[in-house]
């Protein structure tokens, strides 16, 4: 929700209303049981996910193109380095994703 005001900000005064309105929806359909809120919510993510999964490997073919051998070595590295090459990633991924978390907390307590 908090989206909305950078994309209308006409709709503003609308934001926490909504916001309490999908709460309480939520808590109502997840009275009833989680698997509703799964059935509710399993094609919004695999919209998501898909979305996510095409717009990344159009970035990638760009990337591919005019840059692929520093990418290509990279790639190489990991390969070279074994699991603790994809150990050492994914520490990178939790530690970005795990900061992402903090600055959302932030945002919503600010």
């Amino acid at each position: 929700m908090e989206g909305l005001q950078i994309i209308a900000p006409k709709l503003d005064s609308y934001i926490l209303p909504f916001t309490i309105l999908v709460l309480l929806v939520l808590f109502i359909v997840q009275a009833k049981g989680t698997g509703k809120v799964g059935r509710m919510f399993s094609p919004v993510m695999v919209f998501w996910f898909a979305t996510l999964a095409v717009l990344g490997l159009s970035i990638l073919s760009r990337l591919l193109m005019c840059c692929w051998p520093s990418i290509l070595l990279w790639v190489n590295m990991l390969f070279e380095l074994g699991w603790k090459g994809f150990a050492i990633m994914g520490a990178v991924v939790l530690a970005i994703t795990g900061a992402e978390a903090l600055y959302a907390d932030m945002g919503i307590l600010a």
